[in-house]
């Protein structure tokens, strides 16, 4: 969840001087509340924030006025052209429906202050709508400040760029300069870059004091010593007061979309008719989508033109484009404009255009869209542009639609009819307004707007700054596996009497069942030749425990890690960095879960000893350590909860060992009598029920016939029979929906679940009872990425399901274990308790034990 808050007479004050007087017809003096009611539409339009209040100074005296007299007391009387108006924006804010605030004796910032720390406390995003300064003191992890006068966003670095603090410091830096417009008298003759040097030295106005004889020139410390007092008033007027009683509770601040009559009916009264075609808020306040079109007039623009049409599209607000590779469009109040691009470099290529439109892309006033944004990210990251605000067509569409197939813009045309079918920004207009209305009506706009979104920006990070590979490591363990590959070879020839390529399914199929004869073997009747695929031999394995083909498998094995794994990792290593760079797809999974290619970083084996030694590969660069985080049995957790598994949640809730419980009650042996390979078996139970795992399934992985995995399975229901009724109820609601739900409501749409052909059907119902859990699993470790401070966040360099891999300055590691670990238990309240993993060393696979 998010609040939006806005500093209410901030926006005031600018609206009303700078635009020209306005009236109504009679003669009410309108200007400021025709810029307030303009920019708060265009607030609520690109901010997406499910809570929004506006904050309102209640009068004059203030508690401060108690502690100094003189406070504001240089202040003129606003304008009485503007304080006419007051009322009236008062009304504006109620046709809104915004809760506007006010608090007796404390000012707007006091409970900006207040509902900051209220929301932070119950684990929100705040973003604070102001150019007020003193609300800089706020600016922490969690916390952004817009500023609506250079319409961008105040944050660490643009603080410490005007000011050279850190905004916990603004409050001491105010108490020592003053402030003229608050009547604060500060220290006398102390300016900015004084003030700054003096805290960059000793930190706080407290540390300057208890350090007075520290202070040089001596000249300064005069001047510390002589307003020692003053100095002292100042920090207790500027501090922001976050105890104020709030008059309405979070929950009472929900804001949804203003009501179209009531909206209507004060535009109509105050005769704001051109407001009402500006802003889709007016034009569309019930949120239906843009009826699609094909009414749109297309130009043909220069690099030369972009500048002049710049300020038509921060008063749009919109800024909808599309890349093609010979064109790049964009879409502005019913005109498609056009750049053409070239492949020379001499011409204009992309970069040349995102230059062009530096302005427009970092302005976070104005939200940009588009089909797919994460190459774009990538491109502004290459030229140094801070894209900021925007919104995704395929990362919509997937929101909405997980578990459905992917369409690219040309299928999203297609599927919605719109009747104008060519890949331009009109379609992106088209298609968003659509996809748009959809988030809100399907109730998406949580997990889009505050997991997915966020994400996205993490992870174009991420992919840029990789992970280090030492690929003298992979070099080795590729000389080791081809030796072992070879002596397997050689152990293949002699037990088969027969030279032949073990690379070719074609020829394994003729040894293993022409010439070896052995049973199970069967034919494709597309290709005529013997089927050999890994379950299929895997199977045959169990079955007939002929050791030919168990080498083969092993063969295969050793010959996937050097051609996947070691060559194709010391290959991917960035010759400039020495680092792998991955690339992470957020739409493609049909549970929500991240996958990875180029390379697939998430898919490195662990399961086989040779297999994890590919880790000690991924390394820290000099003087940093790698931390994995990872989630304990998760998934299970997860069942326990939404199954509502009283036995599991009671092993959890005692951290008892689940899986030797589960051992016990499913071979009905004393817990004290379970070995190894009981607790082995009950792995395999757990986790496969969870994927829903058949009988022949659970035979494969613990190797043993189907009639004693079959029994397993039936004694597991009976001890657990909250999970067959879960599994039973699942599938049920999948039949009649079409698609099942996360905790947090995603929908994971499934697929054949209501086909006449039984392996489709019975796949479908599978993925039905794991996506819930899957998926559930998925949004807590997203969301613990994006709760993540952006401290701990500039370390992240890897996501593999259920583990977040860091590289992290070797003086920082305890800490950041620490914090990391709190981030990511406090991201999700479940029935059991979340459990974490956490360890450090110099290698990935230096972190397992």
């Amino acid at each position: 969840m998010s609040l939006c808050i806005v500093d209410g007479y901030n926006f005031v004050f600018r609206a009303f001087h700078s635009l020209p007087p306005l009236s109504t017809s009679n003669n009410i003096p309108v200007g400021a509340v025709y810029g307030f009611v303009n920019m708060l539409a265009k607030l609520i339009e690109n901010n997406d924030c499910q809570m929004l209040a506006i904050a309102l100074d209640s009068g004059r005296k203030t508690f401060r006025n108690d502690l100094y007299k003189e406070y504001k007391a240089h202040r003129e009387e606003p304008a009485e052209e503007l304080k006419i108006q007051f009322p009236i924006i008062r009304e504006a804010i109620e046709a809104f429906g915004v809760k506007a605030i006010e608090a007796p004796g404390f000012e707007a910032d006091d409970i900006i202050a207040t509902y900051t720390r209220v929301a932070l406390n119950n684990k929100m995003k705040v973003r604070i709508i102001s150019s007020d300064k003193d609300l800089v003191q706020l600016l922490q992890d969690g916390v952004e400040i817009y500023d609506p006068l250079k319409k961008k966003l105040i944050d660490y670095a643009a603080v410490e760029e005007k000011y050279g603090i850190r905004p916990n410091q603004m409050v001491d830096y105010l108490a020592l300069i003053g402030d003229s417009s608050d009547n604060i008298p500060g220290v006398k003759n102390v300016g900015p870059k004084t003030a700054a040097k003096l805290l960059a030295e000793f930190g706080d106005l407290e540390n300057i004091y208890n350090n007075i004889e520290k202070v040089e020139p001596i000249r300064v410390r005069a001047l510390l010593e002589d307003s020692k007092e003053n100095a002292i008033l100042s920090k207790k007027l500027v501090i922001l007061d976050d105890n104020v009683e709030l008059p309405f509770t979070l929950e009472q601040l929900n804001f949804d979309k203003p009501k179209q009559d009531v909206l209507g009916a004060f535009l109509n009264k105050y005769e704001f008719k051109s407001l009402s075609t500006q802003r889709s808020l007016f034009t569309n306040a019930d949120v239906q989508p843009q009826k699609a079109g094909t009414d749109v007039v297309v130009k043909g623009v220069t690099l030369d033109d972009i500048e002049n049409l710049k300020p038509q599209i921060e008063e749009y607000g919109n800024f909808y484009f599309h890349i093609r590779s010979d064109s790049f469009s964009f879409y502005l109040q019913g005109i498609l404009y056009e750049i053409h691009l070239s492949p020379l470099k001499e011409d204009v290529g992309i970069d040349k255009v995102l230059t062009a439109f530096l302005s427009v892309l970092e302005d976070a006033s104005i939200k940009k869209i588009c089909f797919d944004v994460k190459g774009v990210m990538h491109d502004c990251i290459k030229l140094k542009i801070n894209l900021q605000v925007f919104d995704d067509l395929s990362l919509l569409f997937y929101t909405l639609n997980t578990g459905k197939k992917r369409p690219s813009l040309e299928g999203l045309l297609e599927l919605y009819a719109l009747g104008y079918n060519k890949h331009d920004a009109f379609s992106v207009f088209n298609i968003y307004n659509i996809l748009r209305a959809q988030l809100l009506d399907m109730r998406q706009f949580e997990v889009y707007e505050m997991i997915e979104k966020p994400l996205l920006s993490l992870l174009v990070k991420i992919e840029a700054k990789g992970v280090k590979v030492d690929t003298k490591i992979l070099e080795n363990l590729e000389e080791e596996f081809s030796e072992k590959l070879k002596v397997l070879q050689n152990e293949i020839y002699q037990s088969t009497e027969v030279e032949f390529n073990i690379a070719s399914p074609k020829q394994i199929g003729e040894v293993l069942f022409d010439k070896l004869k052995l049973e199970g073997g069967r034919k494709s009747k597309k290709t005529d030749a013997y089927i050999t695929d890994a379950e299929t031999l895997d199977k045959i394995a169990v079955e007939t425990g002929n050791i030919v083909l168990q080498k083969i498998l092993k063969w295969r094995q050793y010959s996937k890690l050097i051609n996947t794994y070691t060559k194709a990792l010391r290959q991917a290593v960035d010759h400039q960095d020495g680092r792998v760079h991955t690339t992470f797809s957020m739409v493609t999974t049909s549970t929500g879960r991240l996958s990875s290619h180029d390379p697939n970083l998430q898919n490195i084996p662990i399961k086989t000893d040779d297999g994890n030694k590919i880790r000690k590969a991924f390394v820290a660069e000099e003087g940093n350590l790698i931390v994995s985080a990872d989630y304990s049995q998760i998934e299970l957790r997860i069942l326990a909860h939404i199954a509502d598994i009283k036995a599991l949640q009671e092993a959890f809730n005692h951290d008892k060992d689940v899986h030797s419980i589960t051992a016990s009650q499913v071979f009905g042996i004393p817990l004290e009598n379970v070995d190894q390979d009981h607790r082995r078996k009950a792995k395999a139970i757990n986790f496969g029920i969870i994927y829903g795992q058949s009988s022949y399934g659970l035979a494969n992985s613990l190797n043993i016939d189907r009639k004693e995995a079959s029994s397993y399975i039936e004694s597991y229901f009976k001890q657990y029979p909250g999970i067959k009724e879960y599994m039973d109820r699942t599938v049920a609601f999948a039949r009649k929906h079409g698609y099942v739900k996360t905790l947090m409501g995603r929908k994971c749409y499934v697929e054949n679940i209501n086909s006449n052909n039984y392996n489709l059907k019975n796949f479908a119902e599978r993925a039905a009872i794991n996506a819930p859990i899957q998926g559930t699993a998925s949004e807590i470790i997203k969301k613990a990425m994006v709760s993540l401070n952006s401290d701990l966040q500039k370390f992240l360099i890897l996501q593999i399901h259920d583990e977040l891999l860091f590289e992290v300055p070797e003086q920082l590691v305890e800490k950041s274990c620490v914090e990391i670990e709190k981030a990511m238990k406090d991201v999700v309240n479940l029935s059991v308790p979340i459990k974490l993993d956490v360890s450090y060393g110099r290698s990935w696979y230096d972190t397992k034990p």
